[in-house]
């Protein structure tokens, strides 16, 4: 039974990618989990989308496959545990404004069981100490029945193939605390219950131009209300009710109690609890990524709960794209 404490995870490899070849292979190798070792974590988390993994006739890409053999390789030497989540489907992306094919088409549900039934079978070739294996990256189901449909079959599609192995399952709708106490929960002692934790936005995705709040790039402050001074009264609109809105203040201990729900269905369940997915943007100032990153790992592990941080070389990157520390691991593992 897999027991991850502290981690982080490798996108943009297997997962939010086009590279292919060289390239690919070239992004995260056997020195990238030296490295995640040598600053003091335990386990990775490695997102796997379809994409890569499978051509689009359902066949293997061959390459795919075999780094991520190499992958579970290196992990074993290196003594990482691997959690390996499916993190993007043809049917099924976290970002998609329409509603999954996922949760409307039967034979997309098939579709995704077998996906799981090829897949778990090649990572329970692994010790169940080694690897664990998550459902879904953030569930986007408009009716969360739709998600305990969905989720309940592939959980017994993953547990027929990998019968020793635990299971992770995510909360709906981006993997939410909120979303807790509408979540399905299979009587399965071998399995974790796992959120994703990014509040509040306009400091844990500051600058990123992606979200809302990208367009700000005044001061922002973490513990406290985000907007040292304020929000600007000439600032144009959207941006300056969303800025508003958002003027609350942070701490250790709002984000205690953020995690009432999960923390309410584990014990309900006896469930082990587990964040796969926190992080703060590259463009926050270091001090305030470091303090809000020190404050989410110490409310997590106050209850026992492990974490992977997003994410290693990317935008959340413990380290920049060149490997080295951008400094954010002294919140984490000291």
């Amino acid at each position: 039974m897999i027991e991850p404490k502290r981690g982080v995870n490798l996108s943009h490899w297997l997962s939010q990618s086009d590279h292919r070849g060289a390239k690919r292979r070239s992004w995260i190798t056997r020195e990238d989990f030296a490295k995640v070792r040598t600053l003091g974590f335990d386990h990775v988390r490695l997102p796997l989308d379809e994409v890569q993994m499978w051509n689009i006739d359902g066949s293997r890409e061959d390459d795919a496959w075999d780094l991520l053999d190499h992958a579970l390789d290196w992990a074993e030497a290196e003594d990482l545990r691997v959690v390996c989540d499916l993190h993007i489907l043809r049917s099924h992306f976290f970002n998609q404004e329409s509603t999954p094919a996922l949760y409307t088409d039967p034979a997309e549900l098939d579709k995704f069981c077998a996906l799981w039934s090829e897949l778990a079978p090649f990572l329970a070739r692994r010790s169940p100490d080694l690897v664990a294996l998550e459902i879904l990256n953030e569930a986007v189901a408009r009716d969360p029945a739709d998600w305990n449909r969905v989720s309940g079959a592939a959980f017994r599609a993953i547990r027929e193939a990998a019968p020793a192995h635990t299971i992770v399952l995510g909360s709906n709708w981006y993997c939410m605390c909120e979303t807790f106490s509408e979540l399905a929960i299979p009587d399965d002692p071998n399995k974790i219950l796992t959120f994703h934790f990014y509040n509040p936005m306009c400091i844990t995705h500051y600058g990123a131009t992606w979200t809302p709040f990208g367009p700000w790039a005044g001061p922002i402050a973490y513990p406290g209300r985000p907007f040292p001074g304020g929000v600007p009264s000439d600032l144009e609109e959207p941006l300056r009710s969303r800025l508003v809105a958002a003027d609350i203040a942070w701490d250790i201990g709002r984000m205690e109690h953020e995690l009432s729900k999960p923390l309410e269905r584990a014990a309900q369940t006896g469930s082990r609890l587990y964040c796969g997915e926190f992080g703060v943007h590259d463009k926050a100032p270091l001090d305030v990524r470091k303090a809000w990153l020190r404050d989410a790992r110490e409310a997590f592990e106050s209850h026992g709960i492990g974490w992977a941080v997003w994410d290693w070389k990317g935008v959340f990157g413990v380290v920049d794209h060149t490997g080295a520390p951008t400094g954010i691991h002294e919140a984490l593992v000291v």
